[in-house]
């Protein structure tokens, strides 16, 4: 495949945002009471954007000044073990500021982060990374067609994946299908499906963001490999044909999983006029939000 795209970028940029916008929501009354630092940061090995991604925000009320501004001239430091390894670097993803270190970490390792920006208390949050996942797609099938009003087509089908837990651990998963399309000059895209569970209620999932992927407490099935069917809808835009699909299977560590779970319910809440406030979770300390870290794999299906 070449290159990844701009599209690519744009959609990945949704999924971190995802976190980052929980960053920027009020949690509660007496965290407003002084300034306080709000955290949206990640460690992976993926190879797409290996390292540390860290965005630092103020907290601020429905409606405050402000809005929850990235802070572009924070100091960023990561800690090995209690060890100085360095100073993230600031720069841009899409027109938003963040710091970024290109340092992959190393698995059951605990890295510390400690923020720094002027006006607001220190934060710190630490976090280790889990273990290599594993997971495959196991068949697709019923693959149906629909042409749209807008010419693009609809695509809906039903992928049986598995999921391998590791007995007596506490496991958490994030799982993403995506829809990898070709031009008609061989340049590569990709979107994400939109994922429904064929097997409805199950206890161990949680949809999160539209729908685009799935929270997985693999505590529910410990020490089992696990299957799932999936019903995948993606829409291909005119001119774009559909080559493959791909799962990525995301072993994540506890922050990670209880924050984004947690989010998806603030989410949920928030359609619902009679539903009691939800407070997301956070690790970091004197601040708010959180460092959540996870090693991915991926399994490919080609589409015929």
């Amino acid at each position: 495949m070449k290159a990844l795209t701009p599209l690519i970028c744009r959609t990945w940029f949704l999924v971190v945002l995802a976190g980052l916008g929980g960053c920027e929501t009020p949690f509660l009354p007496d965290d407003l009471e002084e300034k306080k630092l709000a955290v949206s940061a990640t460690m992976s090995t993926d190879p797409r954007l290996p390292g540390f991604l860290v965005f630092v925000s103020p907290v601020s009320p429905f409606g405050g000044a402000g809005g929850g501004d990235l802070i572009p001239d924070a100091e960023v430091l990561l800690y090995r073990q209690n060890q100085y390894i360095g100073q993230l670097a600031p720069g841009l993803l899409g027109d938003r500021d963040v710091y970024y270190l290109d340092l992959p970490p190393d698995e059951n390792v605990a890295y510390t982060l400690r923020i720094h920006a002027e006006g607001f208390p220190s934060v710190a949050a630490t976090d280790q990374m889990p273990e290599r996942p594993f997971g495959r797609i196991i068949s697709m099938e019923d693959l149906v067609k629909t042409t749209l009003p807008s010419q693009a087509v609809r695509h809906a089908f039903r992928l049986k994946t598995d999921i391998r837990d590791v007995p007596g651990m506490t496991n958490y998963f994030h799982v993403f299908i995506e829809a990898w399309l070709l031009d008609s000059l061989d340049n590569s895209f990709f979107s994400y499906c939109t994922l429904k569970n064929a097997r409805n209620h199950d206890p161990s999932l949680k949809p999160y963001l539209l729908n685009q992927s799935l929270l997985v407490d693999g505590s529910l099935f410990d020490g089992e490999d696990k299957e799932f069917e999936w019903l995948c809808e993606v829409d291909v835009p005119e001119g774009l044909r559909l080559t493959e699909v791909q799962m990525d299977l995301r072993h994540v560590s506890a922050p990670y999983y209880f924050f984004h779970a947690s989010h998806a319910s603030q989410l949920s809440a928030g359609a619902n006029g009679v539903t009691e406030p939800v407070v997301l979770y956070s690790n970091v300390q004197q601040g708010t939000g959180f460092l959540g870290a996870y090693q991915s794999t991926r399994d490919v299906i080609p589409v015929e």
